[in-house]
């Protein structure tokens, strides 16, 4: 993703500006949000009387949402700030067998 930030908001080849604390406020420059759906299903049979068997199926991510990773905030390097190059995890499926006696 390209130019998540603005660039032309920062002035970073004024040597005047470099590494003095300024007064933008914090977390000024926010970075993209995430979403999840989390789903489990889980069901129990009972085999017998002590003997029980529990199956459980469960998905993290289940909607495979891109949720992208922050970008780089260094406006002096402007050719990487506020490019997005990675995602987050993407779908993971889990699969479980209990058997309690």
């Amino acid at each position: 993703m390209q130019q998540f930030w603005n660039i032309a908001a920062f002035d970073f080849n004024n040597p005047a500006l470099s590494y003095r604390p300024g007064n933008m406020g914090r977390n000024t420059l926010l970075s993209p949000g995430t979403r999840l759906a989390d789903l489990s299903l889980s069901r129990s049979i009972r085999l017998h009387e002590s003997h029980s068997l529990n199956f459980r199926f469960e998905a993290f991510n289940a909607t495979n949402h891109p949720n992208w990773n922050a970008p780089p905030s260094d406006a002096r390097s402007p050719s990487t700030f506020g490019v997005i190059t990675s995602a987050k995890t993407m779908r993971q499926l889990q699969l479980a067998l209990k058997y309690a006696f």
